[in-house]
């Protein structure tokens, strides 16, 4: 899981553990004016939440996704023009070379 859509995750499981304690909060609440402060309190969250969700939105998740299909576009330009100048079976052999390369830096850059 990409460090992005971990955030995501959990950014989203913290949005529905606070809406079930609300739902709990009101359910318990003693009185009236108790509950109308919580609604309001609620509705407050739940605005800054969804702002904070549009903003995390706009300035990270939309590049990264700019930036991944990109490089995806890149490289399947790569693949297709190397099956036509080296045929597949050659293409392919390269292309779980790279794999196998990347693989090993990845774990490299871990440690």
């Amino acid at each position: 899981m990409s460090k992005d859509s971990g955030t995501i995750y959990f950014i989203a499981g913290l949005l529905m553990g606070g809406m079930v304690g609300a739902g709990i909060g009101m359910y318990l609440a003693p009185d009236d004016k108790t509950r109308e402060e919580m609604k309001k309190t609620g509705g407050d969250i739940l605005a800054k939440s969804v702002i904070a969700a549009k903003k995390f939105e706009k300035e990270t998740l939309t590049p990264s996704l700019g930036k991944l299909a990109k490089t995806v576009e890149k490289t399947v330009e790569k693949t297709v023009k190397e099956i036509r100048t080296e045929g597949l079976e050659e293409a392919i052999n390269k292309a779980v070379g790279n794999a196998k390369k990347a693989s090993v830096k990845k774990t490299v850059a871990k440690k």
